[in-house]
């Protein structure tokens, strides 16, 4: 079982609730669910039996439905603009924490070497080479009378 972040708690992906009870704990009718589900707004596990069957974030995400349209006004298509959004965001989100998450691993393992010696310093910038370029006079023309 995965779990996922979302609005500052955890919520499961694993699918447990069927659309009875995600229409009671939402308020709303089955049938909205379902077409929510048919014009890809939402994307439940099935059972063999083609039972739908709704995660802790399945029904997080139809909250946010039923919240954009009654709350916000949205429409569908509005409705739709945002979870690509939303989607497109959480996907970058989880690629900064990756990034962030290489970049301490990098970090500890240089303060790993540090502490074992294995390296003289903070830093290995390796041999710089600086070169001086002389000065030159650039001749000057003179004014011709």
């Amino acid at each position: 079982m995965r779990r996922l972040f979302e609005k500052n708690k955890y919520v499961s992906d694993e699918p447990v609730y069927t659309i009875g009870a995600v229409s009671r704990m939402l308020k709303i009718h089955q049938q909205t669910i379902r077409e929510y589900d048919r014009q890809g707004l939402v994307s439940p596990k099935r059972t063999p039996g083609a039972t739908r069957l709704y995660s802790e974030a399945d029904v997080e995400r139809l909250r946010l439905i039923v919240k954009l349209i009654d709350e916000f006004g949205l429409n569908l298509s509005g409705v739709r603009l945002v979870l690509r959004l939303k989607d497109e965001l959480d996907d970058m989100r989880r690629l900064a924490n990756l990034i962030i998450t290489q970049v301490d691993d990098a970090a500890r393992e240089r303060i790993l070497a540090i502490l074992e010696g294995r390296t003289g310093g903070l830093l290995h910038l390796g041999k710089t080479r600086t070169q001086v370029v002389p000065r030159r006079k650039i001749p000057i023309e003179e004014k011709k009378k």
